[in-house]
């Protein structure tokens, strides 16, 4: 709940042998309330935000890679090693916007720290990937 510039998250205990934590991220913003009755048609919000995920991580072979779009937008997935090297282009494409899912094989890999980067929105989000053997 949000009063008073305070907000209480509350989460509850979680039981298995995996859990997996990804980012949250809270938005506030303010609008004029003086001025006469207020249309908020006539004064759309562009929150321009790309969103990626990835899980199991750390994992072995099998990662699942979800990520949003907020607008059609060309859209670069890459996967990078630890040293910056280009390991694999997994999406080079136009896209609309919304979720999307890619499920990565990385069988072929050797254990170690891997990134990948979401180019899209005009923004980049990078997300570290740990592969286990």
């Amino acid at each position: 709940m949000y009063q008073d510039s305070i907000l209480e998250i509350t989460l509850e205990k979680i039981t298995g042998t995996c859990v997996s934590v990804g980012p949250i991220e809270i938005y506030r913003y303010e609008y004029e309330t003086s001025g006469g009755p207020q249309d908020f048609d006539t004064a759309p919000m562009n929150l321009q935000k790309t969103m990626l995920n990835i899980y199991p991580n750390p994992g072995n072979r099998v990662f699942t890679v979800k990520y949003a779009i907020s607008c059609e937008t060309p859209v670069n997935l890459s996967l990078y090693d630890a040293t910056g090297r280009l390991v694999r282009v997994l999406v080079n494409e136009i896209q609309k916007s919304g979720s999307y899912q890619r499920i990565l094989d990385l069988s072929s890999l050797a254990q170690g720290v891997y990134f990948v980067m979401l180019n899209a929105d005009n923004q980049t989000t990078v997300q570290k990937l740990i592969v286990l053997r």
